[in-house]
């Protein structure tokens, strides 16, 4: 007998759930369980930073599209966290450097091939890792650019259904300050098994509140997806 598939919740901001929904149903089929509920919501920060930096820093896709929305120049270098990252900063004009991985990578890569400055960090409100300060303090020129924050918003009365039924759910948790948003609004949810994008983010859970946690084998979208998708394939499966 097959087990009950889980239901996906996705808590990131809305477009960006909407996207990972769309991507995952076209893998899994339409009838995939998918409940939308973001707990953050984007607001762009206008801010005075230089359109056409030679050397850009990105810790997140948000940071490149608001690079973009924001009258970013292109022509430029930059310096990405992850592979899916690089490739947002490629479709906006930009020679993109992946260092596939985490905050720790980039900043591991920097001090490694020392790229002539200045160099910027286009961020949001809510960051980790003190990016620019430790380049500084490495010997590089940086500074940094808050330009866009995240606001919380209340999941609604879909995903709350979700855990008061018990049902089997499957959350992938992409950044620490969600892991912390998801726990405040649903733990302790013993029915949730959560798929961590690293173990940054795994450090802000607390393993009893949930059925299981997991963080994936690579801090990246594609290998987000793909462990859904397997997590997806096995339970069909029974």
């Amino acid at each position: 007998m097959a087990r009950t598939i889980p239901t996906v919740l996705l808590t990131r901001p809305e477009a960006q759930s909407r996207a990972l929904a769309d991507l995952l149903r076209a893998r899994a089929g339409p009838q995939t369980p998918i409940v939308i509920a973001p707990l953050m919501r984007i607001e762009s920060i206008p801010a005075a930073w230089d359109r056409a930096a030679p050397v850009l820093l990105f810790t997140s896709q948000q940071g490149v599209a608001e690079y973009r929305a924001q009258g970013g120049a292109g022509g430029g270098q930059a310096f990405c966290v992850g592979d899916s990252t690089a490739r947002a900063a490629e479709a906006a004009g930009l020679q993109a450097t992946s260092a596939g991985g985490t905050v720790e990578d980039l900043l591991r890569l920097l001090i490694a091939q020392r790229p002539a400055g200045p160099l910027l960090h286009l961020r949001g409100a809510h960051a980790r890792g003190n990016l620019a300060q430790r380049l500084c303090d490495a010997g590089l020129q940086a500074r940094e650019c808050v330009v866009y924050t995240q606001q919380d918003v209340a999941p609604g009365d879909a995903a709350r259904a979700l855990f008061a039924a018990q049902a089997p759910v499957l959350a992938p948790i992409y950044s620490p300050r969600s892991a912390l948003r998801f726990a405040r609004e649903f733990a302790p949810a013993p029915s949730a098994h959560l798929l961590c994008m690293s173990e940054f983010v795994q450090q802000n859970l607390e393993p009893d509140a949930f059925g299981r946690i997991d963080v994936i084998a690579q801090p990246d979208g594609a290998t987000m997806v793909e462990s859904v998708l397997r997590i997806l394939l096995q339970a069909s499966q029974g």
